[in-house]
């Protein structure tokens, strides 16, 4: 489903700025977008609050949406034409800059979801930039998962089901749910994210390694260890390939490996890997104190 009106777009911005985070790529597309039509529309000061949002944004990233900052100014210079009455020719129809599935597929390894965690052991990792808000009470709780589950179900009728910022709004839901060891629920949430970043962005892209550590966790903690190992060795391989065997994301496979071999009786193989973690980890530390001398000679501390 496209959105080609302006309250279709304001409602679909805000899901994303929810989803994604307020300075996410995809926000500064539907921004600009948006913007095109209150050009359309003459509504000039929202579209030019919009525009130079979408610049900001834009200004920060690199690749692919990188390219997308000389047309968001070529728009500016057209609302500043259309102001001052100097320019004539009709606001071209925008151009339909929704984000395709082959796209995905330019998404650098460092775009990667970040790292979050909870109490209960199957613990999803969060994508985009949004800090998780606090719940001090299962209600808290209940109302934030209905919440999320209207959200992605006018998500996915925005975008489609295919979507890869659906599946980062199944993560947080996930991630909701075992909040509240709601872990039947979790299982069904974290394959389609599994099977969305697959069809999107290719079996070997890093963030497909985020999303098979996620449901490993959930079958280690349920103790359904012959499906977690799999996935956990998958999850390693190519982080190993994106990263080097001594990168502090492979670190993090192998230490939740660890607990399965021991929860299977590997001890012998479980240290193994542990010995490897340490080395990364202290590796991992030396270099930043190493960054940080070289960072307080040169004055920039």
């Amino acid at each position: 489903m496209k959105c080609d009106t302006i309250p279709d777009l304001e409602k679909f911005l805000k899901i994303q700025e929810q989803a994604l985070g307020e300075s996410s790529a995809e926000v500064a597309i539907t921004a600009s977008k948006l913007a095109e039509l209150y050009l359309q529309a003459s509504r000039f000061d929202d579209a030019e609050r919009l525009l130079k949002r979408a610049l900001e944004i834009q200004e920060k990233l690199v690749g692919f949406h990188h390219n997308d900052i000389d047309t968001t100014k070529q728009t500016l210079e057209r609302l500043g034409g259309l102001r001052t009455g100097k320019q004539d020719v009709p606001v071209a129809k925008p151009p339909d800059r929704t984000v395709r599935t082959s796209q995905a597929s330019q998404v650098k390894p460092k775009s990667e979801p970040t790292i979050s965690g909870t109490r209960f052991g199957a613990i999803p990792e969060q994508a985009g930039d949004r800090v998780r808000p606090a719940f001090n009470n299962i209600k808290g709780l209940d109302d934030a998962i209905k919440e999320t589950e209207l959200e992605l179900e006018l998500l996915k009728e925005m975008v489609g089901a295919d979507h890869t910022s659906v599946a980062d709004l199944l993560t947080r839901l996930a991630d909701l749910y075992c909040r509240l060891r709601m872990y039947p629920q979790m299982e069904p949430v974290l394959v389609d994210a599994l099977k969305i970043r697959e069809a999107a962005c290719g079996s070997d892209h890093p963030s497909v390694s985020t999303e098979l550590k996620n449901l490993a966790r959930l079958y280690l903690v349920q103790e359904r260890f012959a499906l977690a190992e799999p996935l956990f060795k998958r999850a390693l391989a190519i982080r190993e390939k994106a990263y080097g065997r001594m990168h502090p994301r492979v670190a993090d496979i192998e230490e939740q490996y660890a607990h399965l071999l021991r929860k299977t009786n590997r001890a012998y193989l479980a240290e193994t890997l542990d010995q490897h973690v340490s080395a990364i980890r202290a590796q991992h530390i030396g270099d930043a104190t190493v960054n940080r001398k070289t960072s307080m000679f040169n004055g920039s501390w």
